[in-house]
């Protein structure tokens, strides 16, 4: 790895491959913050396609397709914006940085680039009981891994998840097993406002083996 910024991560482990799984936590800043930043030059590199947890097919595909095929500059329909600001609660970064960066702004900049943005949750996915993390991982990433080889992108993908559905977690294969691409996990962890990058993480979390993981002071 000869990158020490997210672009330049991000186009490494693109290079040679259909897609990238990028993981987070949910109340992490710098990985939406990074997506958000890159997506223009992610577009330019050959993505075409931002595939995401938490968005599901039969609740939020019709409301999300309209708006991205909506003029440049629509507001984001209330249902769709409600439920991404719901999403987005809980944050623990400065409110600056969590009302620039968050699910929501991410839809919006990935519309403004015009990369196609697909759910990867359904309502039986999403909605696993609560304890049962190994059933919901299994449910979602069999799932996802499916919509994104249904979907047939036309260029390069990125699909945007918690880091326990991009790579093997407890005995579950995470997307980037199931796709044979790269999974790349970036956090607020940091110790300093630059990137930390270290590569064949192991015991990421205590059971998580990212190829790649970008670290953030926030």
């Amino acid at each position: 790895m000869k990158s020490k910024d997210s672009l330049g991560v991000m186009r490494e482990l693109l290079r040679d491959a259909p897609g990238l799984v990028i993981g987070e936590g949910h109340n992490s800043t710098s990985s939406k913050r990074e997506l958000i930043n890159n997506m223009k030059s992610l577009k330019a590199s050959g993505v075409t396609t931002l595939f995401m947890e938490h968005l599901c097919a039969e609740s939020h595909d019709k409301v999300l397709n309209n708006y991205l095929s909506a003029p440049k500059g629509s507001p984001m329909p209330a249902r769709l914006k409600n439920y991404l600001d719901l999403q987005s609660q809980g944050y623990q970064a400065p409110e600056e940085l969590h009302t620039k960066y968050n699910f929501t702004t991410l839809v919006e900049a990935a519309k403004h680039v015009g990369l196609r943005v697909v759910s990867l949750d359904t309502t039986s996915t999403y909605m696993a009981p609560e304890k049962a993390e190994i059933k919901r991982a299994q449910a979602m990433n069999y799932y996802a891994a499916e919509k994104i080889r249904l979907s047939k992108p036309e260029g390069k993908w990125v699909a945007f998840v918690g880091a326990t559905h991009a790579t093997s977690c407890d005995g579950v294969p995470g997307l980037a097993e199931l796709h044979g691409v790269r999974s790349l996990v970036i956090d607020d962890l940091g110790l300093k406002s630059r990137a930390t990058v270290d590569i064949n993480v192991k015991d990421y979390g205590g059971k998580l083996n990212p190829d790649v993981r970008l670290s953030y002071k926030v």
